[in-house]
């Protein structure tokens, strides 16, 4: 074994080109004539690239150094060798097992492309076994039952890889993990005795591995296939006993593995191992392999458009907390949803055998219906009715398909095709080809109009993101990347095709997405390459499913749009009360203060009048005759102006009559400085009087609120402020002009009551009464208005990711376009 390590080394040093000058012209002239050394140089470049596949060149630099031969042998018995087709690996958890391809090499050690299959892969990996052999597998197996002329009972292999044994009760489903990462799946009754009874009692389980290129050169593994050499990157060998005896497999149970992997090869094969007499491998027998999807908790995957939650977050929400971000994003279901139907359709067609000069000619009855997509894969299957009519559901429009029917028609017969649109029209009437197929294209337009086409609704995501969907495709990191690709198609009819056809592998539903939408048809060719399977799941549980996603999402689109039309209906309500309660309070603000405006006036001309000694027609009290002083020069139309200018603009009067005399109402300034204003969510300064009809509020500049004072009036200051419910107070009773500076204290809401009885007279204390309990209504119902404006403009910049095919412009603020300053 050292010397085929250091034959290996030299070929290695080759190509590595580490030898000298004399050692490389010696090789090549020995490759030159070998054919031999040829094939092992070949297999030695695949080998090398898998190591830096796998990040493991320096490992075998160091071979001899690592390898160690074991001394205890292994008896084979009945256990199974596997060998894995994985030159790089891929890894997949829970009950999965995912393999590459063996690529064969040409004499020259060229790799040979194997033909797409599109049965090559399986990500799950079923092991089935019988009594005495291995012949049916997930992946390639030999079960060991030798001849009479074997001269070897034991593989080479067995002597250098060392065992990893697992004790497992049969009666119990079992999940076992290797060194390596191998995760084995174990079904209860997975075991059989030497009389092929179910065996019930504690199991010896054991594992030998050897996933990468090292350990397979250390266990002298063969990687060849008859003469042709197969690219590998893992093997693994099983068995099972009890109490020394050795057990087989039940071919009723099937165990799954689960290989980790980086990449996925669509072109790998199954093969058997067959045990050679000299103790070698032969890998015989490739079989395809259907790969199988591992589905995992529906609940941890991302259905999300793409970007949604790093917006959210970067709008200042909380991106990561699914129970908001989900409520947000199904609120976003469109409101005309329920009649969008999107671009599917049903196809309904029906086949009539008929004699030439026979019609309409007799239905065919109970007869298969398939429809192939221009790749020829099936897309979906049905049958006939006793009328010869055949249905398929949720069929995109505008695409090529072959619709089939197994049958050959009669001698003397043709085979027709009518194929029913709606309202059950013939659309058209195709007469069968030599292959025995029609081609049929649908020729029926969407009836959305693409200008309100939203696209993928949340409420058809909010129909498949919960556990009814559990152990299907949709639970699955391959379906959650191709619902980004789908999000960008905006045709829901695409997420209908994944959604219905449950039981089909990945790939097949690829291949007609691709050919559904130009613009992503790259991105589903690509998908339909990597040969993604199916998750295993029933038939009818499928059926139920597509049934439960048809009548859930109309039901989520109706519950939401309903949700959502009562919010909006809420929110108009309570803009109503609001406005409402503006206009009433601006209302008697204006009466209050034209009625201050007044009596402050009337006050004011009775001063002006006495300091002229005028008095207007109709002034005094009693009866009898009164006389008229045209003596002091008085231009009574001039002189009143000028007193009702000064009480508007609360301005000193300073007037002179012709006659020389002065009349002066001065007005004089106070400011009131409220000590940390800012800790208050509302504040207010009044300014009252037993002279003034109402309460005055005071101007506000940050912290000063300021007014002035008619010096002939004597005014009382109350200072209200509140910070949550807890209210806060200050008065100045008669107040000087000039600045004050006011500290509010806490104080209770009788106290409150009562300082403002003392404080104002009666009519200003219901006014200030009914001012305060407006202002905390206003306070929450700007907040209410603020909310919804930014919730406005928050949806505004994400609907572009959740619907990036609408046209229809949002416009930012719209939701509350009455917010008052």
């Amino acid at each position: 074994m050292r010397s085929e390590l250091e034959h290996i080394k030299i070929i290695e040093q080759y190509l590595r080109n580490e030898l000298s000058a004399v050692d490389k012209q010696t090789f090549e002239n020995k490759l030159n004539i070998d054919n031999n050394l040829q094939k092992e140089v070949a297999l030695q470049q695949q080998v090398i690239k898998g190591i830096e596949r796998m990040g493991v060149k320096q490992s075998i630099q160091n071979a001899n150094k690592q390898y160690n031969l074991g001394k205890s042998g292994f008896n084979f018995g009945l256990g199974i060798i596997i060998i894995l087709a994985i030159a790089s690996a891929f890894f997949w958890y829970s009950w999965s097992n995912s393999v590459d391809t063996f690529s064969e090499l040409n004499e020259n050690g060229k790799k040979v492309t194997a033909a797409a299959d599109s049965n090559l892969q399986a990500q799950k990996t079923t092991i089935k076994t019988k009594a005495d052999t291995a012949i049916e597998t997930g992946i390639a197996t030999y079960l060991t039952k030798h001849s009479k002329n074997s001269k070897k009972t034991t593989a080479n292999a067995n002597k250098y890889l060392p065992s990893q044994l697992f004790t497992i009760k049969s009666n119990a489903d079992t999940i076992i993990e290797t060194e390596d990462g191998i995760v084995f799946g174990i079904p209860k009754n997975a075991f059989l005795d030497n009389n092929l009874n179910v065996y019930d009692g504690v199991v010896s389980f054991e594992v030998k591995e050897a996933l990468n290129p090292i350990d397979i050169l250390k266990a002298g593994l063969s990687t060849k296939s008859g003469d042709h050499h197969l690219e590998t990157g893992g093997m693994f060998y099983l068995n099972a006993t009890a109490h020394g005896k050795q057990l087989s497999f039940n071919p009723e149970a099937e165990i799954y593995a689960q290989v980790p992997t980086d990449e996925v090869n669509p072109g790998m094969k199954l093969y058997d191992g067959k045990l050679m007499p000299d103790g070698s491998i032969d890998w015989v027998n490739p079989k395809p392999i259907e790969r199988y999807l591992t589905p995992i908790d529906i609940n941890g995957l991302n259905f999300y458009p793409g970007g949604y939650q790093n917006k959210v977050t970067s709008l200042g929400h909380d991106g990561g907390n699914k129970t908001f971000t989900d409520s947000l994003f199904y609120t976003f279901t469109p409101n005309d949803i329920v009649n969008n139907k999107g671009n599917n359709y049903t196809l309904k067609g029906q086949f009539l055998n008929r004699k030439y000069n026979e019609r309409p000619g007799k239905p065919i009855e109970n007869k298969r219906v398939d429809m192939l997509n221009t790749k020829g894969d099936t897309i979906m299957t049905t049958k006939t009715n006793k009328d010869g009519y055949f249905n398929f559901y949720e069929i995109p429009s505008k695409v090529n398909y072959v619709v089939y029917i197994d049958m050959e028609p009669s001698r003397g017969m043709t085979l027709a095709l009518k194929v029913f649109g709606r309202n059950n029209k013939i659309t058209s009437t195709e007469k069968r080809k030599e292959n025995g197929s029609f081609t049929f294209m649908p020729k029926i337009k969407s009836n959305v109009s693409r200008s309100n086409y939203y696209g993928i609704s949340p409420s058809d995501i909010k129909a498949i993101w919960n556990d009814k969907f559990q152990h299907t495709n949709l639970a699955t990191k391959e379906f959650e990347k191709r619902l980004q690709v789908i999000y960008k198609t905006c045709d829901k009819s695409m997420l209908s095709l994944y959604v219905k056809n449950l039981d089909l592998p990945f790939y097949k539903i690829d291949s007609m997405a691709a050919l559904i939408n130009t613009n992503v048809q790259d991105e589903f060719e690509t998908f339909y390459e990597r040969k993604d399977g199916r998750v295993k799941t029933s038939i009818e549980i499928v059926k139920k499913l597509g049934e439960y996603y048809d009548a859930k999402r109309k039901q989520f689109a109706l519950e939401i749009e309903a949700t959502n039309k009562k919010i909006r209906a809420e929110q108009q309500r309570l803009d109503a009360i609001s406005d409402k309660k503006q206009l009433t309070k601006a209302s008697a603000d204006k009466l209050r203060k034209l009625e201050n405006y007044n009596k402050e006036l009337r006050f004011n001309q009775k001063v002006a009048y006495a300091q002229v000694n005028y008095t207007p027609c109709g002034f005094g009290g009693g009866s009898g005759w009164f006389n008229i002083d045209i003596k002091i020069g008085l231009n009574v139309r001039k002189f009143k102006k000028s007193i009702a200018e000064a009480t508007a603009n609360r301005s000193t009067l300073d007037y002179t009559t012709k006659n020389g005399k002065k009349v002066s109402i001065k007005y004089k300034p106070i400011a009131v400085n409220i000590a940390k204003s800012a800790q208050f969510d509302r504040l207010y300064v009044y300014l009252v009087s037993q002279d003034q009809h109402s309460y005055i509020r005071l101007h506000r500049d940050k912290n000063i609120f300021s007014e002035t004072l008619n010096e002939l009036i004597e005014y009382n200051i109350l200072s209200i402020a509140y910070k949550g419910n807890q209210a806060f107070a200050h008065s100045i009773v008669s107040v000087q002009p000039g600045k004050e500076i006011a500290t509010l204290k806490p104080i209770t809401s009788k106290e409150l009551d009562k300082k403002i009885l003392i404080i104002c007279p009666t009519k200003a204390t219901k006014d200030i009464k009914d001012d305060l309990v407006y202002g905390d209504f206003k306070l929450k119902d700007d907040a209410r208005r603020a909310k919804n404006e930014d919730m406005a403009n928050f949806r505004a910049e994400l609907t572009p990711i959740i619907f990036p095919c609408l046209k229809t412009k949002i416009t930012k603020g719209s939701s509350d376009k009455k917010r008052r300053k």
